[in-house]
């Protein structure tokens, strides 16, 4: 059929026919493998909405668990395996009369009135090390100048491999 429009110019020794053949192969592989590249996109768009999905759920799950953390009238906190704070609620930011960056790295021990700070900080390395849950109660120095008795109790956090995660702490003050 093709030679029919126009004659085909080949190497010598290659025959009409089989560069029909290379041509009709290349093109079925063609085929082949744009089919094949063409279902990975589609899998590839899949995972990508699935993760977006995903994604959307987890920012959702957060700002519940804010909304909730900030309704409550206790102090809230949870910390890393360092200690370092990586969320304080609205009571905990309020008792300490800073901007929420600051009442993640405040420094507790900086507010413990000092007749209790060699006695909690006993405790809390105890307490922190046991890996259990355990309970302080000290006077803190809010941010109005006044000392407030504060009954803390700090829970340890588990990954979901078993692996140890910080804690989680409530405060209730007086």
């Amino acid at each position: 059929v093709i030679g029919i429009w126009a004659p085909l110019t080949t190497a010598v020794g290659v025959s009409n026919a089989a560069v029909v053949a290379m041509f009709t192969l290349s093109a079925i592989l063609t085929i082949l493998v744009s089919s094949s590249l063409r279902e990975a996109l589609l899998r590839l768009d899949e995972a990508n909405a699935a993760q977006a999905a995903a994604r959307r759920e987890i920012e959702t799950t957060e700002q519940r668990f804010r909304v909730l953390a900030d309704s409550a009238p206790v102090l809230m906190w949870v910390t890393r395996t360092d200690g370092k704070r990586e969320f304080a609620n609205r009571a905990y930011v309020a008792f300490l009369g800073a901007t929420y960056k600051a009442a993640l790295d405040f420094d507790w021990r900086a507010v413990l009135h000092p007749d209790d700070l060699p006695r909690i900080l006993k405790e809390q390395v105890a307490g922190e090390a046991s890996r259990q849950l355990f309970t302080l109660e000290a006077r803190f120095l809010r941010h109005d100048g006044e000392y407030r008795w504060v009954r803390s109790v700090s829970q340890p956090r588990w990954a979901p491999d078993g692996a140890f995660d910080g804690f989680i702490g409530v405060g209730i003050y007086r």
